[in-house]
């Protein structure tokens, strides 16, 4: 064969190879994956899809991971133990299971807000701790705060960033992001223990009526934990399960019938035709709270200006910016 005969074949398999190879989806840009971040291929898979930052850290120190958007079951199966709480005769937890869709990925911060973070706010905050606790309270997630200065810190963190915006999550959000793609009790399984949470572990779950109470695993806990001081979800999120409940946006009502998109709960509050007070949802239980109320699907409701408990606090989310 000559030589320009085999030029030209080459020239035309290289053609056909370049022809083929622009035919294939191109590998979407690498993602940078800070050291502190745990995702999952999701996660990152998400990020590629946005060219968006699977991660990031503001100005303050806060960080946050992206959430995917994704179709779920919201609510829990009726075999499911707890579904009443500790208290059925004075509490409904309204678990209904319905698919609900979140058509938009968001970000959610890794941990609650903390002391530190927050006392940047609200320098006079009163902090229910002893008077012994030195800097390792900065560390902890704040508490003692409404509904109402929760939104405000949101909106003044926004002002300290000037390329995103944060709010408090919808009840939707908050339990999308604390299953992580999980449908047992608990997004690390069916059960719970006192190296996985900070809760009443005393108690066992699923609940024994017949049984009295575990020893305590140590002195009782009067206070919060650090954040972080347990192993997060399978999307990098700590403690969405005990230290402290924490504050969503909703009004409480009754999951309404059927599929939703976007769920943001009630428009107004539900209750002012009743001569009550509005009711704001809280999730995720807190250091003094029962096992069964730690579950990814309980629901509790708080006047929304509760700011007396030392258990309730709250973790922003960011929207994932406009393009």
């Amino acid at each position: 064969m000559g030589i320009v005969k085999r030029a030209s074949i080459a020239l035309v398999l290289l053609a056909f190879l370049g022809v083929a190879a622009c035919g294939k989806d191109e590998p979407g840009p690498a993602v940078e994956i800070p050291s502190w971040a745990k995702v999952a291929p999701e996660q990152i898979a998400e990020a590629k899809k946005h060219g968006a930052a699977v991660a990031f850290e503001n100005d303050l120190g806060m960080r946050f991971v992206l959430i995917p958007a994704e179709t779920f079951t919201m609510g829990s199966p009726s075999t499911e133990a707890g579904r009443e709480g500790p208290f059925p005769e004075r509490e409904s937890s309204n678990e209904t299971p319905h698919r609900v869709t979140l058509s938009r990925a968001f970000y959610v911060q890794i941990n609650e807000a903390t002391v530190g973070t927050f006392a940047k706010f609200a320098p006079q905050h009163r902090y229910a701790y002893p008077a012994d606790v030195t800097n390792e309270v900065l560390e902890h997630p704040i508490s003692q705060v409404d509904w109402a200065t929760a939104r405000s810190f949101a909106a003044w963190v926004g002002t300290q960033d000037a390329k995103r915006t944060y709010r408090l999550p919808t009840e939707a959000e908050w339990e999308y992001a604390c299953r992580a793609g999980t449908a047992t009790p608990f997004s690390f399984g069916a059960t719970i223990s006192a190296a996985k949470a900070a809760y009443e572990d005393q108690y066992s779950y699923p609940h024994d009526e017949s049984q009295p109470p575990l020893p305590l695993d140590g002195p009782r806990r009067p206070w919060t934990k650090r954040v972080r001081s347990y192993e997060p979800n399978p999307w990098g999120l700590y403690d969405m399960h005990g230290n402290v409940w924490e504050w969503c946006a909703d009004w409480y009502q009754r999951y309404p019938p059927g599929p939703a998109t976007d769920p943001t709960g009630p428009p107004t509050d539900p209750w002012a035709s009743r001569q009550r007070p509005g009711l704001r949802i809280t999730r995720g239980g807190g250091y003094g709270s029962h096992p069964e109320m730690l579950r990814s699907a309980y629901r509790k409701h708080w006047h929304p200006k509760v700011a007396g408990s030392t258990d309730v606090g709250f973790r922003l989310v960011s929207p994932l910016p406009e393009k």
